[in-house]
């Protein structure tokens, strides 16, 4: 339980000003920044709850890995590297790939290891809600139920992509494809 503890205390810390996380917040004419400590800048954008109206922070489709392609296609995901500047996260990303969805046509389709966070307050601490999507692990994405409603409440919510289908439980009980990897894949951004 400490492990999972420690996991959504480092969520928790990408929408927390704390002196001690070295984590910072600013808010520009485009909307909230909040500077990832080790990895980034994103900006994100607002949004309101359904019922009363309350303001949302929205950071959709932060990268927690690397994109799954080549050699690591079917194993466990690579963390995400550090990047430089401001990354915009105002527009819900991309599902991962499932079968009514590939095409050979997208050579960044499988680029979907992403979280989106939500809180109606950047500088309370909250309790931290972790969404995985249903859809059976074969369809769905994380942008399909939005925060509307469970923003009500004082949480901060941050909602998953994982691998799908194929891509995410594919094994031959090697080394190369051992299986399991969405699995892998929600472990990850539980330790983002």
């Amino acid at each position: 339980m400490g492990r999972l503890q420690y996991s959504f205390a480092a969520l928790l810390s990408v929408l927390t000003i704390a002196s001690i996380t070295g984590t910072s917040l600013a808010q520009d004419d485009q909307g909230p920044v909040v500077d990832i400590q080790g990895l980034g800048s994103v900006l994100g954008t607002m949004g309101e709850t359904a019922w009363t109206g309350r303001p949302i922070y929205q950071f959709f489709n932060i990268k927690y890995a690397e994109a799954p392609v080549g050699e690591q296609r079917f194993r466990a995901p690579l963390s995400v590297l550090p990047w430089s500047g401001v990354m915009n996260v105002t527009a819900p990303g991309r599902g991962c790939p499932q079968r009514r969805t590939i095409s050979q046509d997208d050579p960044d389709a499988e680029d979907c290891l992403t979280l989106s966070v939500y809180s109606n307050d950047l500088t309370a601490n909250r309790p931290v809600m972790l969404y995985v999507h249903g859809g059976a692990f074969v369809v769905g994405s994380a942008e399909r139920f939005g925060p509307e409603y469970l923003l009500e409440k004082d949480i901060v919510l941050v909602v998953i992509q994982y691998r799908l289908g194929t891509l995410g439980f594919l094994s031959t009980g090697t080394e190369a494809i051992p299986g399991n990897a969405a699995m892998y894949d929600v472990l990850e951004s539980l330790e983002w």
